[in-house]
Formats: structure tokens, C-alpha cells, sequence
């Protein structure tokens, strides 16, 4: 039986990486591969084991090479499966050189933005095979002279659906009364949660609109990478138009997705897709992505989404499915992609103008269920089949 190691975030964590691993390590398993999961950010025994019927080794953050040893040493793979940014990628190839191992590798590699100016990348040519889920990346991989690159984009999980009871959970949780605007995606640099808080500060204190409710799915203050958003906030003087879960203060674990309670008293309460639900609009603005997996997520639930246009990822994947803003500003990151930063005024006038505009609502609502209709695991799948 072929024995192969998954490198990436733990199967266990709600990420864009833990969800992929999880799929990954499922279809493996599936086709007849002895899987053993090499779990980083998984911390203890936090997860239920019978739910995953692989090995899966919680590495945690810290040390992780040293572990990387012992877990070679003890599950003894005969080839390893790298899911992760190819910055990381890079970082890994040189790690699993380093330990002597000589087996095939693979790779599902994400690429945040172009081009990639950071290094090399003839490593590349080393793996037996490379995956990308979007065909802008494809594309500019195979600029670059690789011929081992393979289209498999990420595919949106069923559960997400328009809710049927929306005008019923934002009356229980006094919301009916609001103009709610979604923002989920973790505190980060990339996410630019930051610029949301300024968009804000437009509409309320100069734009004089006040009926609004932003909720922020994520922590207000999660490490030193990320914003403190509530300082932020009361500089800007927005508190009161901002609220965050108290059921998120890790970013990593996530909410439920779809369990369902019997009494709604508050937005905990809520499972991940209601809470998309209920908005009137989504706001994902990050300034590069290298899919974006909750924009598909938010236009299957059928709620309106305002992103980046970034020209690449971003652009393909939400495709006409949702209102793609041009930058104020093109910046160059560390990585030597291009990266997008979205004008706080643009962002304020856009969620003016659609939040009150029905017949553009249910337009792009329709649209983006169309859109993300397009997205299943199958592709990934039947590439996987054929390692």
C-alpha cells in the first residue's frame, strides 16, 4: 500500500489549508492510500480522532522540524504532499531535502499574487507533480517553463445555501431594524480588516449614515500580526457600529457550520452559514489572495459580495458574481507581487449605493450562486487519482 504524508495545516482547523488537507486526505484514503496527516497549528487533542479515519500528528506551531523528524521516522512515507503557499513550499522542499528523504513529492501549491519575485522557483521542476486551483497561476507557472502544473480549484461545501429564515433570526437578535454588512475573513496584514473600519468611519461620520451594523467574523485582536480593530475603532469613534463574536477568539478553530440551535437569543448562536446569512451584503477586501474560498462561500449562501479586483486570483474566481472594486494604490509586496489596496471612500459609496438597491441585490445574489454553483471538488479528485 502506497504510504504518503500530508504537510500542511491540520485536517482539524477551519482554514482555507485545514479544509483543503481534509478533502486531500479524504479522496487519498479514499482511493486506497495509508494517509498520515502532519497536522501544524493542531494543538493537543482539541478534535474528535474517530471523525478522521487517517493519522493525523498535532504538531502545533512551534519546533516543527525537529517533529518533522520523528514523524518521517514513525509513519516512514513513501512520498509527501505539500498543501500550502509557496513561500512555505519552498521552506519545506528544503526541509525534506535536508532530512535525507528521497521519495516523490507533490505538491497543491497557492500563490497569494504575481509575480513571484522572492526566489527561484526551478525547485518546482523537482515534484512530480504541482497543483493550482486557479488558471491564473497555471498560466504564469507555465510562463516560467514548468510542465508539471495541473488546474484543480477548491470547491465550496454543500452546506452553504441561502437561509430560509433570515427576516426571522435578525428580528430574534434585534437586528430588522439594521443595515448588516458581513465581513468574514481572519485579522491579518492581507485581509485588510483595517480598511473596512475606515470605510466605516466614512459612511458614519461623513456620510452621516447611522442605521448600520458591521459584524466582524473574526478576533479584534489575535496576535502581533494583526490589527487591534477595537482601538481602532474608538479612534475612529465607530464602536457602536461594529460588534465581533465572543465564540471566535481562536481563528484557527472556527465556528459549526451548519448545527443548529433550538433557541436564538444571541449571534453565537448562529452557525457559520446563518451568520453569513442574514447580511445584506458581504465585504472581502484583502489586498492579494491566492483563491479566496470564502467568496464562493458568501455567494453560495446568495448574499452580495463586494471584493478586489486583483486581476488575477480574486478576479477569476468571483468572476461576475459579485462587484470587484479597483484600487486607490498598486503596491509591490515582499514577495514581489503585486498587491491591491482599496480606496476606505470607494468601499464606503459602493456599500451605500448596493445596500439600498434591491433589483441589484437580488442580481448579483443570483449571480453569485451561479458562480459558485461552478466550484466542486471533482476536478481535484480525479487529479488526485492519477498521483
Amino acid at each position: 500500500m502506497n504510504n504518503i504524508g500530508i504537510i500542511s495545516q491540520s485536517p482539524t482547523l477551519t482554514t482555507g489549508f485545514g479544509i483543503t488537507t481534509k478533502k486531500i486526505a479524504d479522496f487519498l484514503h479514499a482511493k486506497g492510500y495509508q494517509v498520515s496527516c502532519f497536522g501544524i497549528d493542531q494543538i493537543g487533542e482539541t478534535f474528535e480522532r474517530n471523525n478522521f479515519m487517517y493519522k493525523i500528528w498535532t504538531v502545533g506551531g512551534t519546533d516543527v522540524h525537529k517533529t518533522f523528524l520523528d514523524y518521517l521516522k514513525f509513519t516512514k512515507p513513501s512520498s509527501l504532499f505539500i498543501n500550502f503557499d509557496i513561500v512555505s513550499i519552498g521552506r519545506w522542499y528544503s526541509i525534506i531535502k535536508a532530512s535525507g528523504f528521497s521519495g516523490k513529492l507533490y505538491a497543491y501549491l497557492i500563490l497569494d499574487g504575481t509575480p513571484f519575485l522572492l526566489a527561484d522557483l526551478s525547485f518546482l521542476k523537482e515534484f512530480a507533480k504541482i497543483i493550482v486551483p486557479t488558471k491564473h497561476v497555471q498560466n504564469y507557472l507555465e510562463s516560467l517553463g514548468l510542465r508539471n502544473v495541473y488546474y484543480a480549484p477548491h470547491g465550496v461545501d454543500p452546506h452553504f445555501y441561502p437561509i430560509g429564515n433570515k427576516k426571522e433570526i435578525r428580528r430574534k437578535l434585534n437586528l430588522h431594524k439594521k443595515k448588516l454588512v458581513g465581513c468574514f475573513g481572519r485579522n491579518t496584514e492581507r485581509k485588510q480588516q483595517s480598511k473596512v473600519l475606515q470605510a466605516i468611519n466614512v459612511l458614519v461620520n461623513e456620510m452621516n449614515m447611522k442605521d448600520y451594523l458591521f459584524y466582524f467574523h473574526c478576533n479584534p485582536f489575535d496576535t502581533l500580526n494583526s490589527w487591534n480593530l477595537n482601538l481602532i475603532a474608538r479612534k475612529l469613534k465607530i464602536e457602536k457600529y461594529i460588534c465581533f463574536p465572543q465564540d471566535l477568539s481562536n481563528q484557527l478553530s472556527g465556528v459549526p457550520l451548519s448545527d443548529i440551535k433550538k433557541s436564538i437569543n444571541k449571534i453565537e448562536d448562529l452557525n457559520l452559514v446563518e451568520r453569513i446569512g442574514i447580511c445584506d451584503l458581504c465585504v472581502n477586501i484583502p489586498f492579494s489572495g491566492g483563491f479566496e474560498l470564502l467568496n464562493l462561500e458568501i455567494q453560495a449562501c446568495g448574499v452580495p459580495l463586494i471584493s478586489t479586483n486583483d486581476n488575477g486570483n480574486i478576479a477569476e474566481i468571483v468572476g461576475k458574481g459579485g462587484i470587484l472594486l479597483n484600487s486607490e494604490e498598486t503596491q509591490i509586496w515582499r514577495t514581489g507581487a503585486d498587491i491591491y489596496f482599496i480606496s476606505a471612500k470607494l468601499l464606503a459609496e459602493t456599500i451605500s449605493l448596493l445596500i439600498s438597491d434591491r433589483k441589484a441585490k437580488s442580481t448579483l445574489s443570483n449571480a453569485g450562486r451561479k458562480n459558485a454553483a461552478k466550484y466542486n471538488w471533482e476536478i481535484l479528485r480525479k487529479t488526485l487519482n492519477s498521483l
